[in-house]
């Protein structure tokens, strides 16, 4: 356990009932992965002077392709196709999308998604 304690047997683990954020729809069939990005907008600043940054959301589904979201607006920006399978795994850096298919191929996409506006 924590500290180097007992781990307590039995009995259930407190849980947190947390409400949904959002929801975003989109895939026709189950989705198998999720990874979240945050992008930070180069020289921009609000009002208060922080940085504006936006957050990507990518999924991939059994539906054989990736889609890429902006979390706050629950909007689907673009359609990744090209796997011909089940996609199992999605991740982002600054400069790709790539993703692993059950037709044991790797695809990257160009992260040149724009910023929401």
């Amino acid at each position: 356990g924590r500290n180097g304690g007992p781990l307590r047997k039995g009995g259930a683990a407190p849980t947190k009932k947390l409400a949904p954020c959002g929801t975003l729809v989109g895939h026709t069939a189950a989705i198998t992965s999720l990874h979240a990005t945050t992008y930070w907008l180069a020289g921009l600043t609000d009002d208060a002077g922080a940085p504006v940054s936006f957050t990507l959301v990518l999924s991939a589904s059994m539906d054989g392709t990736v889609r890429v979201w902006d979390a706050a607006a629950e909007t689907c920006l673009c359609v990744i196709t090209g796997h011909t399978d089940v996609v199992w795994s999605v991740t982002s850096n600054a400069a790709y999308h790539p993703s692993a298919g059950g037709e044991s191929a790797v695809a990257a996409a160009a992260a040149d998604t724009k910023a929401p506006e």
